[in-house]
């Protein structure tokens, strides 16, 4: 009596083999009732039309945050601030309120998640007063980064911020 018991995953892939059976048998049933020849190629032609890809709805959304590390303030700007394309990195720095110029200026990239503690860097140049700009590459990875970014100069001691980002796809 027991041996005609299945264990519950056979059971599972039985009821996928039948519910595949259904849906073959549905689709060879249409093309069997369109005995004229318009309508059956008009009905290949929807099934071997290619898939649509997603579309992806998310906005533009810049990250644009200040951190303070002590005497210095760090605004960062990423723009768009998406994981498919390029983005476009802005560091605007201050010393005691005044623009930090000459300095040099490096981004680190590293995703947690995906435990990628340095996966990419980057050095900014100047391109003002106390601002400094990179274009970065493709990260092709949506979801949490968390940014580096170092300073240092001959008249100023090294000094970095952290900075979390949430990058779309």
């Amino acid at each position: 009596m027991l041996a005609n018991v299945q264990p519950l995953h056979h059971r599972k892939r039985l009821t996928l083999l039948v519910g595949g059976a259904g849906s073959l048998a549905a689709a060879v049933a249409m093309l069997a009732a369109t005995s004229q020849t318009a309508t059956r190629q008009a009905l290949l032609t929807q099934l071997q039309r290619p898939a649509r890809p997603a579309v992806s709805t998310a906005v533009s959304h810049p990250l644009r945050e200040v951190v303070r590390a002590g005497r210095y303030r760090f605004a960062l700007s990423v723009t768009p601030n998406h994981a498919s394309t390029t983005n476009g990195l802005t560091v605007a720095l201050t010393e005691n309120h005044q623009p930090l110029a000459g300095a040099h200026v490096v981004v680190r990239f590293s995703m947690p998640a995906m435990d990628m503690p340095d996966a990419f860097t980057s050095a900014l140049r100047a391109v003002g007063r106390g601002v400094y700009r990179v274009n970065e590459p493709v990260l092709g990875m949506a979801g949490w980064w968390k940014l580096r970014v170092s300073v240092s100069s001959r008249k100023t001691a090294p000094v970095s911020a952290t900075f979390a980002d949430q990058l779309i796809g």
